[in-house]
């Protein structure tokens, strides 16, 4: 099997299993490989949440972030600066 396709693969899997688990101050994350994600935002009663890189307002800045809707992966924006 070609490399590439294996990265893609691979990748596909990896955000199709996103483990959200609750932060020490009772907020709700996403850990998705090395990167945690926060929820920002919710819309639609709850099935749509946007969930945006938790170093998006540190000193990175960091812009990476997923939407998912009734909890599954529909976008992916991966572009972290960390």
């Amino acid at each position: 099997m070609d490399p590439m396709m294996l990265r893609l693969i691979l990748k596909q899997v990896e955000y199709a299993n996103p483990t959200i688990t609750l932060s020490r101050y009772g907020k709700p994350v996403m850990q998705i490989g090395r990167y945690r994600y926060n929820r920002r935002s919710v819309q639609y009663k709850g099935s749509k949440v946007q969930w945006v890189c938790s170093k998006w307002a540190s000193q990175l800045v960091c812009r990476a972030s997923i939407m998912t809707i009734n909890d599954e992966v529909v976008l992916v924006k991966n572009t972290h600066n960390h």
